[in-house]
C-alpha cells in the first residue's frame, strides 16, 4: 500500500493531542504515544481491510484504535492512506463530528 497521508484536521487533533501530552506527562508518554502511531500507520498500510468500517454521514471510514482513549479514521485509497481524524473516545460523541 502506498504512503498515509493526514488531512488538515487530523494534523490539527494530533498537535492538540500531543500538546496535552507534553504539558501534562512525562517525556517518555510522548514519546510512546508517537511509537504507537508509527506502529499503526504500518499496519494501516500492510493490512489496511483489517480495521472495521463504520459509517458517519453517509460516508464510510475505517477506525483504528491508536490507544485506550484515541481513534483514528481514515480512508484507504488506491494509493495511500487518508487518516481524517483522531479522536478522544472520552468525547460526548461516539463518533467526530464533520468528517471529510
Amino acid at each position: 500500500m502506498g504512503v498515509v497521508k493526514y488531512s488538515l484536521r487530523a494534523k490539527k487533533d494530533l498537535n492538540i493531542v500531543l500538546q496535552y501530552l507534553k504539558e501534562n506527562w512525562p517525556e517518555n508518554v510522548t514519546d510512546d504515544f508517537l511509537d504507537s502511531l508509527e506502529k499503526l500507520e504500518l499496519q494501516m498500510q500492510s493490512m489496511p481491510n483489517s480495521f472495521p468500517s463504520t459509517i458517519i454521514k453517509s460516508k464510510i471510514f475505517k477506525r483504528a484504535r491508536l490507544t485506550k482513549h484515541n481513534a483514528v479514521y481514515f480512508i484507504v485509497k488506491a494509493k495511500s492512506i487518508n487518516i481524517v481524524a483522531i479522536h478522544d473516545t472520552r468525547q460526548k460523541n461516539k463518533h467526530p463530528k464533520k468528517l471529510k
